[in-house]
């Protein structure tokens, strides 16, 4: 049956699905991230020589030196943004969601390069707000949950993602979007912030072997050129950055973090407790449809304008009724006419099909979603602050 707190027992069912879909769905989201090694990031750095109280020292690592790539949690704001500007490195793609007002964002920036950061929202206060105060940065609205094959499309070879989406669902919310994340875009860091996860990870640490009580800690480290007693860079110019991984003096390993690593079962754990109320909530979406906007296919079941406005020749907007309503544009339909495009492609811009008929979309989509049973299941409901009437109809009309 499905415990009272989300957790999955073997023999139940639910509407929805059964225990054996969600096993399923379990075990799809945990082979996603079995490359993956889980590391608990400490809130404040050890020290040069972190121990265990009277135990052995940390394990020193350079941070972008290993063969696998890792998920480093975090639990404070402070923490994820020290994430921000030590893990990318100069022109590598990273992408951050739930960018909020981009104060990230921006440090991610300073580390890899204004070009290749990008932050993605579902607000659109905050898109608005982070666009306006940082023009040199990309901005998008978008829902990473309800939207994998536009997410896909936008993190596509990214090398860094974080992910701070908060709410007080984040757990389950992480069980529907890390696997998503690793498939679609492969990345060699995940970089989460979320309380809940963090502390889980404390129960699942590696302990440290020969030492009863002690954990295993490892102290990653970045090179930094060293400094003068006046702040600035010793040997910038005659010191290449190619050469920050060599012993040339004006190098220093500086510790970036700390962290602990998680047991290999962790995650599996993790996706065993909240992939019911993962399915619980998309069972709970399928039963409510809405009546108005039905989708034109199970590829894009949102209300068509909860997808991003796009454009054509400069200023003209994609009518988005007409590319993902079984119905079509309904102002066409009603009043013979639509200001905007019906010619082009809401999803890839191409002229002569619309979104649902789309092939990108589909491989898109494809490369996103881990399991049915934990794809998302949003059927359109009718935002009330959207500009349109219970019928679709935007209000005044044309």
């Amino acid at each position: 049956a499905w415990e009272a707190k989300g957790r999955w027992a073997p023999g139940g069912d639910m509407e929805g699905g059964s225990d054996a879909a969600a096993e399923r769905a379990v075990d799809a989201a945990t082979v996603a991230l079995s490359r993956y090694e889980f590391f608990r990031v400490h809130e404040e750095p050890l020290g040069e020589r972190p121990t265990f109280g009277s135990g052995p020292t940390a394990a020193a690592a350079r941070l972008h030196e290993s063969d696998r790539p890792k998920v480093l949690v975090c639990r404070s704001t402070k923490a994820y943004r020290r994430l921000a500007l030590c893990v990318p490195r100069p022109g590598e793609r990273t992408v951050d969601i739930g960018s909020a007002y981009g104060d990230a964002t921006a440090l991610m920036a300073e580390a890899a390069g204004k070009d290749a950061v990008l932050g993605i929202d579902v607000s659109k206060h905050f898109v608005d707000q982070s666009s306006a105060a940082r023009p040199g940065l990309r901005f998008e609205r978008l829902d990473a949950l309800e939207d994998p094959a536009l997410l896909a499309r936008e993190i596509e070879g990214s090398v860094n993602v974080f992910v701070d989406i908060g709410g007080v669902r984040a757990a389950e919310a992480l069980v529907r979007l890390l696997p998503a994340v690793a498939k679609s875009a492969s990345p060699s860091f995940i970089v989460v912030k979320c309380e809940a996860l963090h502390d889980a990870m404390a129960d699942a640490e590696v302990p440290f072997e020969g030492l009863r009580g002690a954990t295993t800690i490892t102290r990653f480290t970045v090179p930094e050129r060293e400094r003068s007693n006046d702040g600035a860079l010793n040997g910038v110019d005659d010191v290449d950055d190619a050469d920050c991984g060599s012993s040339d003096s004006k190098w220093r390993d500086a510790v970036a973090v700390t962290a602990s690593s998680a047991s290999a079962v962790f995650w599996r754990k993790t996706c065993e407790r909240e992939v019911g109320n993962v399915r619980a909530r998309s069972a709970f979406k399928r039963a409510h449809v809405a009546r108005s906007a039905r989708p034109a296919s199970d590829l894009f079941a949102r209300y068509p304008l909860k997808y991003p406005p796009r454009f054509v020749r400069g200023d003209v907007e994609i009518c988005r009724f007409h590319n993902y309503s079984a119905d079509g544009c309904i102002r066409r339909e009603k009043f013979g006419m639509c200001m905007f495009d019906h010619e082009h492609c809401h999803w890839c811009g191409e002229h002569g099909h619309r979104a649902w008929e789309c092939e990108h979309a589909v491989k898109a989509h494809q490369s996103a979603v881990v399991d049915d049973g934990l794809a998302p299941a949003a059927t359109p409901v009718r935002d009330p602050n959207d500009g349109t009437l219970a019928n679709g109809i935007a209000n005044g009309g044309v």
